[in-house]
């Protein structure tokens, strides 16, 4: 799992303040055991227990995964390479490689969407939500370049405006972008459930005695 240094809140910062979630984890992976305050907690988080309301573990791991994969995208456009990337294109008269990296952007950010609104909680959609604003302040810059909104949150891209986009189009919408270093903190926040999540999954099937899962459960809460 990777936890990007270039901003002030890491993954596991985030994890360790939170602690009304690690407290409902230290209660158990069993439902019943939590109140319902606890409950509530866990599905605003897109977190639920016990046999058929589990979601499978999969579903956690995708928004993991999709969440780092839009925090790459991100570094592209706002990390220390950034500004190398820009200033070769101006140069060279190519945006090929700007091009490129836009196309992952709206690949990685449209995949990430579609698993946060599997795994589901109020909290999580609330960040999408956040992010999906973000983005749409810029929307006349994006739509210079061919990125346009989606009535669920997604992106739509048409490569044809974008490969004919010019190198300051593509700066103005994307370069040392604040509005995206906020979107990278956000779905930082939402892989912290994502990881909360797949060990409820996990720990959650195990039904033939306890002694595993409070292992497990004990393990987890050391490692964070």
């Amino acid at each position: 799992m990777r936890v990007v240094a270039n901003y002030s809140t890491s993954l596991f910062d985030y994890i360790n303040s939170d602690k009304n979630l690690k407290e409902v984890l230290s209660q158990g992976a069993d439902e019943s055991l939590l109140s319902e305050g606890a409950k509530k907690t866990l599905r605003e988080k897109g977190i639920s227990l016990n046999g058929s309301t589990t979601k499978d573990a999969s579903v956690y791991e995708t928004v993991q995964e999709t969440a780092e994969s839009v925090r790459d995208s991100v570094i592209a456009f706002t990390g220390s390479d950034a500004e190398s990337l820009f200033t070769t294109a101006e140069s060279s008269g190519s945006t090929a490689k700007i091009v490129t990296e836009v196309k992952s952007f709206v690949e990685n950010y449209n995949a990430f969407a579609s698993a946060v609104k599997e795994m589901g909680g109020s909290e999580n959609t609330t960040y999408l939500e956040q992010m999906n604003e973000l983005l749409s302040k810029d929307s006349d810059a994006y739509e210079k370049i061919g990125i346009t909104f989606a009535e669920d949150g997604t992106l739509t891209l048409d490569e044809k405006v974008l490969d004919g986009a010019s190198v300051q189009d593509l700066k103005n919408a994307f370069y040392k972008d604040n509005d995206l270093e906020e979107i990278a903190q956000k779905s930082i926040r939402v892989q912290a459930n994502a990881i909360s999540g797949k060990y409820a999954a996990t720990v959650s099937n195990y039904t033939d005695s306890g002694t595993y899962s409070n292992s497990a459960l004990s393990s987890f809460l050391k490692s964070i």
